[in-house]
């Protein structure tokens, strides 16, 4: 399975560069790491829980090339906003100069979104704003 394409940029539009961890070397107390191939992790050195998160996204849809930040996947779905408003105000005039006022506002609002991703990976499309 190979998410990664091989013209992988990072955040500046420079390559980016994917470490093998296994390759540490350190030599006057500097670390040096190979870096992978194209930026691609071989399936060998995949780790299975990985492989397994990796399982429940689902893969790219969007050709652009892979950058950090940049989405490669977009979904549509339908979100639903019901809103209600009220508003009550009261004037009473208590003499020549005095005056009163109150006001009650009140908003209600219901919002109902697809879900992207169902099943363990679901979350509310609308940022977690439950009302």
């Amino acid at each position: 399975m190979q998410r990664q394409q091989n013209s992988a940029t990072g955040p500046i539009a420079q390559p980016l560069a994917i470490y093998d961890p296994n390759s540490t070397v350190v030599s006057n107390g500097r670390a040096t790491r190979t870096a992978f191939p194209n930026a691609t992790i071989p399936g060998s050195q995949a780790s299975p829980i990985g492989l397994a998160a990796l399982s429940l996204l689902p893969m790219p849809n969007i050709a652009v090339p892979a950058q950090l930040g940049r989405f490669n996947w977009a979904g549509s779905g339908i979100n639903v906003v019901e809103q209600k408003q009220w508003s009550v105000r009261i004037d009473h005039y208590l003499s020549a100069r005095q005056r009163f006022f109150a006001r009650v506002s009140r908003l209600e609002r219901d919002t109902r979104e697809d879900s992207f991703f169902p099943g363990d990976l679901d979350y509310p499309t609308n940022g977690g704003l439950f009302t």
